[in-house]
């Protein structure tokens, strides 16, 4: 079943000036069903820092984001093929990171409220396709059933030529 963004958990970094730029790309997440989880430096777990605990990553930033924990996670997420995003200046810690190419990145001239549709649109065709992907192949089992199945193992077929 597509789910699209419905109840995926998607990490938001926001860091700076760019905080008024957060609202409209945390909102169209939230409408289309992802659920956020906001990460700052300090205060957060380190379990939160962790790529495989999420779906995907935007990054929001007007100044270079100096934290290593940030730019380890958006790693783990362009190793793991997840999606990556990034509104403002923050795209050039993306490149340091190693993922530029894949990253959908947008900078202080693009609107914001384009950004945020751009990327739910990435991010729940990119999670689809994965999920798709990922889908094991019921619809065409093997044309032979295997010689040894757990209900003939062990029975011994009579032969009609043997004497009793």
């Amino acid at each position: 079943m597509i789910r699209g963004l419905e109840g995926r958990r998607i990490a938001v970094f926001v860091s700076g000036a760019d905080e008024a730029h957060s609202a409209p790309i945390i909102q169209a997440l939230e409408k289309a069903g992802a659920r956020l989880h906001i990460l700052k430096s300090g205060a957060i777990s380190e379990e939160d820092w962790h790529g495989a605990r999420y779906a995907a990553l935007v990054l929001i930033a007007d100044e270079s984001v100096k934290d290593a924990k940030v730019l380890q996670l958006a790693r783990e997420l362009f190793v793991s093929e997840k999606p990556v995003a990034a509104f403002g200046d923050g795209a050039v810690e993306l490149a340091r990171a190693g993922g530029v190419e894949e990253a959908s990145t947008a900078r202080h001239g693009d609107s914001v409220d384009e950004f945020a549709s751009r990327i739910v649109r990435e991010f729940t065709d990119r999670l689809d396709e994965h999920q798709v992907d990922e889908m094991p192949d019921l619809s065409f089992p093997a044309s032979d059933p295997p010689a040894v199945t757990p209900t003939n193992v062990g029975r011994v077929t009579p032969d009609p030529d043997a004497r009793p």
